[in-house]
């Protein structure tokens, strides 16, 4: 009886021949990569909570608050996919609902990274905004959180429509330039809101 040999058989690769030379065809595995990918969807990236700090020093003025409840935030924003910082100064709406690509919830601010287009999302703690008290004056306080994906906030410009009350009711206060002074006529005493800073630290 004649005895049977097993031979192992090589396979071998899928190569390409490029100027002559064979190489390993990375490219069509790269290619199955891409047909079979899922792409990156909201829903994806981690929670990011964001507590907003604010400082300033305040001159006979009891309180510091948005003014109105459309009140329009202004952010840097970064995203945290490519790590690259947005240049405009975003708006961000606590009254805004906008749908979330791939899912059926939605947020305050849904954008789109313009280097590398990846999707992202903002979305207010729905508690009142802790007012920025007397007592606080020259100290970093909490404001408000906010919970994001694929993005984060690095710095806040307070704006027009902020309020205050030093016993009148100052409103359209415009803080662009980091301070604001007036004369409360009522009490007969200067008002004033100066040294503003904003931080951001993450809960």
């Amino acid at each position: 009886m004649k005895t049977m040999k097993h031979v192992t058989e090589e396979v071998t690769p899928i190569r390409l021949r490029i100027n002559g030379e064979k190489v390993f065809n990375k490219f069509i595995a790269w290619l199955f990569f891409r047909m079979f990918r899922r792409e990156k969807r909201l829903t994806d990236y981690p929670r990011l909570k964001l507590a907003l700090l604010f400082k300033a020093e305040l001159e006979n003025v009891t309180d510091v608050v948005p003014g109105y409840d459309d009140y329009e935030w202004h952010f840097k924003v970064k995203c945290t996919s490519c790590n690259e910082v947005n240049n405009n100064w975003v708006g961000v709406n606590r009254l805004d609902q906008n749908e979330i690509p791939g899912s059926r919830g939605s947020a305050n601010l849904v954008m789109r990274c313009k280097f590398c287009k990846r999707e992202s999302s903002a979305q207010f703690d729905t508690s009142p905004v802790t007012p920025y008290t007397i007592e606080n004056s020259g100290k970093f306080a909490q404001m408000t959180t906010i919970e994001c994906r694929g993005l984060e906030f690095i710095d806040f410009e307070p704006r027009a429509t902020v309020g205050t009350d030093s016993g009148t009711k100052f409103e359209d206060i415009d803080l662009t330039d980091g301070d604001w002074a007036e004369y409360d006529e009522k009490g007969g005493i200067p008002v004033g809101i100066s040294e503003v800073q904003a931080e951001f630290k993450r809960v």
